[in-house]
């Protein structure tokens, strides 16, 4: 029996082939064994968010994909290419320094890459080029994407408020929370539409390299896959709030809200495909008849060795960081103690604050909320300290933040940069917050505040959540302690005028003393 059956072909697997299969199998379940708790994360992952369920799909698509080029592949000659060692080394480094760090994203992008590399290390890049875009495919998997939602859902509001505004009806507008006549609508993560995006731009780019074969045709397709998603989905939400205006809230909330979104969305997207499929070009043919390299047996035997020789190598390039100590290994360290004084300046400890309001942070190591009172009024500090960092407790995370947008209690109505006064002025994150009821406190001042945020990272002060982590990093690779912590300051305020003074004048007396306090905890280890 012949090794390949041109009749039916991949009944067998050629001769040639099978040495480079074998071990590529071995490297890769060794590459998914060691990074297992990795792989496991993604997983869960694509089960409990919605956004990236269609990671599902990805890897079998990808298998049919290659599995579509199995004749092209018999007849090409897998040849190693040692120099692939060098990207796998630095994708594990990029894994063991995001493991320190705590970030999913970075270690399971560096997995993937991992993964994808060991074919042209193994395979050759001859091999690898014709099955690039499956390859390239396979990054579908891996959940990155979240930070998008702020920015797609601050997008969505101004496309629902440029549309009401356009059909005539007023709208009034605090945030991400919308008032029209007929009632109140807010656009929260759901609506931001990164589950159409995310989607959509994987089954596009499926599309345009199946049925295109022109670089410009597969360009121009793919694009409009990451921009009509957008556009559908304001045009979703205008006509969601539409449809509750015109029915007086009677369909287009609840399921039916869901239930529509969909609905449209779907059109939307069959009447891309079925536009993109009217340039359709035919696959290009194959000589099936092609010869089968052949190679005489010691050449064989060589190239087999090559093979196994850079599988071994790539292993050992990839397992070093497993013999170094987990990033939660061992016991934590002390715990971290912040002392702040009974006075700071002219301004004392007050012992309950105004609003009963603090900062949607997880897992620090120790919490401080302390309110101040002073000539310009009441100041409330919020320290979250965190030490020896893992992926329960890490200052920067995607979980972090100061009030959620559109949210059912607090809402932020503003949000901004502005730099602290005093002897060292610095940026600070700063948003202007009210109670989403429209409460208000007493006097008639509308019930709000106004918060600004800092990092500090073992003395570092920054705004940036990247800078933090790239500071965390220099710790990691110079031995430093990882001690970290957010600086929160809210001050209760009818405007953002107000509570910004306020602010300013505290800030130009106590940061230096914050700053002590903070350091003198990290000494605490």
């Amino acid at each position: 029996m012949k090794a390949l059956s041109l009749e039916m072909p991949g009944l067998a697997v050629p001769r040639h082939w099978r040495a480079p299969l074998i071990c590529l199998v071995l490297l890769l379940g060794a590459l998914l064994w060691l990074l297992r708790e990795t792989g496991m994360a993604m997983v869960h992952i694509w089960d409990r968010s919605g956004d990236f369920t269609h990671a599902w799909v990805v890897p079998p698509i990808a298998g049919w994909l290659v599995w579509r080029l199995r004749a092209r592949l018999a007849v090409l000659q897998p040849r190693p290419a040692p120099a692939m060692v060098l990207p796998m080394a630095a994708l594990t480094l990029m894994w063991w320094l995001s493991d320190r760090l705590a970030m999913n994203s970075g270690t399971q992008l560096a997995l993937m890459g991992l993964l994808v590399t060991s074919v042209p290390l193994l395979l050759g890049l001859q091999v690898s080029r014709v099955i690039l875009f499956p390859l390239c495919f396979l990054f579908f998997a891996v959940p990155v994407g979240d930070f998008m939602t702020p920015y797609l859902m601050h997008w969505t509001a101004d496309a629902v408020v440029a549309g009401l505004r356009w059909t005539g009806i007023p709208v009034y507008r605090e945030g991400q929370q919308l008032a029209i006549p007929s009632g109140r609508w807010a656009v929260v993560e759901a609506c931001g539409g990164i589950r159409y995006l995310m989607s959509t731009l994987m089954v596009g780019s499926l599309f345009a390299y199946l049925n295109y074969r022109s670089a410009l045709k597969r360009t121009v397709f793919m694009g409009l896959a990451l921009v009509v998603p957008i556009l559908a989905n304001w045009a979703r939400a205008y006509i969601i709030v539409m449809l509750g205006h015109l029915s007086n809230n009677e369909i287009a909330t609840g399921v039916d809200h869901l239930l529509y979104g969909w609905v449209f969305f779907g059109i939307v997207i069959f009447t891309l495909f079925m536009i993109g499929s009217r340039w359709a070009e035919p696959e290009p043919s194959f000589a099936a008849d092609r010869p089968m390299p052949v190679l005489a047996p010691a050449q064989q035997r060589r190239r087999d060795t090559g093979v196994a020789a850079c599988a071994l190598v790539a292993l050992l390039a990839t397992a070093w960081p497993h013999l170094l100590p987990s990033v939660s290994a061992g016991m934590p360290g002390p715990q971290p103690v912040i002392r702040l004084p009974q006075q700071l300046g002219t301004w004392r400890v007050a012992e309950v604050p105004t609003l009963d309001w603090t900062p949607m942070y997880e897992g620090a190591r120790t919490t401080v909320n302390q309110a101040y009172r002073g000539p310009a009024g009441e100041v409330v500090v919020n320290l979250q300290y965190y030490r020896d960092q893992d992926y329960a407790s890490k200052l920067v995370s995607s979980t972090n933040i100061l009030v959620e947008s559109g949210g059912r209690v607090w809402n932020r109505i503003a949000e901004g940069r502005v730099h602290g006064a005093g002897a060292r002025p610095v940026e600070w994150n700063a948003a202007h917050v009210v109670l989403s009821d429209g409460a208000r406190m007493p006097g008639g001042a509308r019930a709000g505040f106004v918060v600004w945020q800092l990092y500090w990272v073992g003395g570092h002060l920054t705004t940036r959540q990247v800078e933090a982590k790239l500071w965390q990093a220099w710790l990691a690779l110079t031995g430093q302690p990882d001690d970290a912590a957010a600086i929160i300051l809210h001050a209760p305020a009818a405007s953002q005028t107000e509570g910004d003074a306020r602010l300013q004048s505290f800030v130009a007396e106590n940061l230096a003393t914050i700053e002590r306090s903070l350091e003198q905890a990290r000494d605490t280890r």
